[in-house]
């Protein structure tokens, strides 16, 4: 007899654990654990079942069968024994199970909703797992997974949080702003720091030079540095904006707007030019706001010279 029984503790395919193995005979002698159960009756049962299945061969299921048949032929063409009204086109043929693991792998095979044409038996234990005409589903082994619920564009902007949205956008704007005054504030002292030293040494120029300020059509050597500071402060203003070696002064410079609104709009008393969001003015007016810092630093030295000279 190549199948027998013998008490000992073992380990079904699930990981529970048994008392009772089936032991098979090896052709060449001794014998190997085919199978584990948790009762003297269920290996007897097992036993049984295997003298029954002995000669047979695992069958190929009904599914891969099916799919084989649909690869091969057109859809439209009929299959031979699965006609309508046959009582298989529905349903996947059971085939015989040497093991309980066969029947696991074939019940994983099915999808919960697939019917079998015939009991599906756990041949080690003699329990039927899904009788005929009926699915995993039926049986209670598998569960229909969820549709997945796919918003419509509508549904899905009806659900956006907007107000999230627009603190979020209101946030950075805010921080634009406030980047934008820091980093003018900076440039502006440049820009005026550069007005007043630019003015000194014109001044100085020209008061050791009249006919530098005579030619150019001035009264005085001060009116000379007035009128040519005008000038002066647009190329200054230029060169501090477009040519910083400051990091942040560039980059702010950079992502500045350079087209101009047909609307106005304006910012800084400007009507002409466009400003961003978050009211930042274009480059031509960052650099107007700098050209002006500049002037008035030539004002400011030229004010220091008189008060020293009225002293």
């Amino acid at each position: 007899m190549p199948w027998s029984t013998l008490k000992r503790d073992c380990k079904q395919s699930d990981g529970k654990s048994g008392s009772y193995v089936v032991l098979k005979k090896k052709s060449g002698g001794g014998t190997e654990q085919a199978s584990c159960h948790t009762s003297e009756e269920k290996a007897k049962g097992a036993v049984g079942a295997r003298y029954t299945n002995e000669g047979r061969k695992m069958r190929i299921t009904g599914r891969q069968i099916m799919r084989l048949i649909r690869e091969a032929i057109e859809p439209e063409q009929n299959i031979p024994g699965m006609e309508p009204g046959s009582g298989h086109e529905s349903g996947y043929m059971v085939p015989d199970f040497e093991s309980e693991e066969d029947m696991m792998l074939f019940v994983d095979e099915l999808e919960p909703d697939d019917q079998v044409n015939d009991d599906v038996i756990n041949p080690e234990t003699g329990e039927t797992w899904i009788y005929a005409g009926e699915s995993p589903l039926d049986a209670g082994l598998k569960e229909l997974e969820p549709e997945e619920t796919v918003e419509t564009e509508e549904e899905e902007l009806d659900n956006y949080d907007w107000e999230g949205w627009e603190a979020e956008h209101e946030a950075r704007l805010e921080k634009q702003r406030d980047d934008y005054e820091r980093v003018l504030e900076k440039v502006q002292d440049e820009a005026r720091e550069a007005g007043e030293d630019w003015a000194g040494d014109t001044l100085y120029d020209a008061q050791n030079n009249p006919d530098l300020w005579k030619q150019y059509g001035s009264q005085t050597a001060v009116d000379y540095v007035m009128a040519f500071g005008q000038d002066a402060a647009g190329d200054v203003a230029d060169s501090l904006a477009s040519y910083s070696m400051d990091p942040e002064v560039s980059e702010l410079y950079d992502s500045l707007k350079s087209e101009y609104d047909e609307y106005g709009g304006g910012f800084y008393g400007v009507g002409t030019a466009i400003r961003d969001d978050s009211g930042r003015p274009s480059k031509q007016i960052f650099k107007d706001i700098l050209a002006d810092s500049f002037y008035d630093g030539v004002s400011r030295a030229l004010e220091k010279k008189r008060a020293e000279a009225a002293a």
